[in-house]
């Protein structure tokens, strides 16, 4: 399933949708930005974590930048 960062123009929070439209994910991110391999960088309150597919958390949203992220068996190493 691909997921899409979609942004509500009623609260102005990025949420993701599927293929379809639906919102899998709801609207409660600040910033949110494409998935790759199965995670994706978000921004809430200032801070950026890093979410799965469902929508929960890998990394909480504590910290003030997320980069270089490598994988091995699909593991974040």
């Amino acid at each position: 399933m691909e997921l899409t960062p979609i942004l509500s123009k009623l609260s102005y929070k990025w949420g993701y949708a599927d293929d379809s439209g639906d919102i899998v994910i709801p609207f409660m991110f600040d910033m949110a930005h494409p998935f790759s391999n199965d995670s994706a960088v978000v921004e809430k309150d200032g801070k950026v974590g890093l979410i799965d597919k469902d929508g929960q958390y890998l990394l909480p949203p504590e910290y003030n930048y997320i980069s270089g992220m490598r994988y091995r068996d699909g593991i974040i190493v």
